[in-house]
């Protein structure tokens, strides 16, 4: 008996545990263009790019199922392009782009031709290529 009701304590527990955070993914309205807007350094978090970044960088993510990314830098624009799937779980809606080709403007943590984005509740996206040493990249959705 103490078992089930220990069990069913906790039941309500995790269920009225309820989070101002929780995203999901009708909650974000992620289509369309998402600029670059803060930029910091992997090794010295404390160093900000923001007023100056090093390069500029868009996705624009369709409704179909494909995005494209763009990067100018020294005056040289690259574009590539693929697909991308999402996920979303109670703080996050997570991107798992595919791209169709190998790019170097593709920041990732693995030698495939993947990237994981995401965007929390404060309603931007977040590059994880930090969780290598990349730099930290935040973009913000162009109204």
């Amino acid at each position: 008996m103490k078992r089930i009701v220990s069990l069913f304590i906790l039941f309500l527990t995790l269920v009225s545990c309820s989070s101002d955070e929780a995203i999901a993914t009708g909650d974000v309205d992620f289509f369309g263009n998402w600029n670059l807007t803060k930029m910091s350094s992997a090794f010295t978090p404390a160093i900000s790019f923001s007023d100056g970044l090093e390069w500029e960088e868009s996705y624009d993510f369709n409704e179909n199922g494909t995005f494209t990314k763009t990067r100018l830098r020294d005056n040289k624009s690259i574009t590539v392009s693929g697909t991308y799937k999402v996920t979303t779980t109670q703080n996050e809606v997570q991107f798992e782009l595919t791209y169709e080709k190998d790019n170097d403007i593709i920041g990732t943590c693995s030698k495939d031709s993947k990237e994981i984005l995401y965007i929390n509740s404060s309603r931007k996206l977040y590059s994880t290529w930090q969780n290598c040493d990349g730099p930290e990249l935040v973009y913000e959705k162009e109204k």
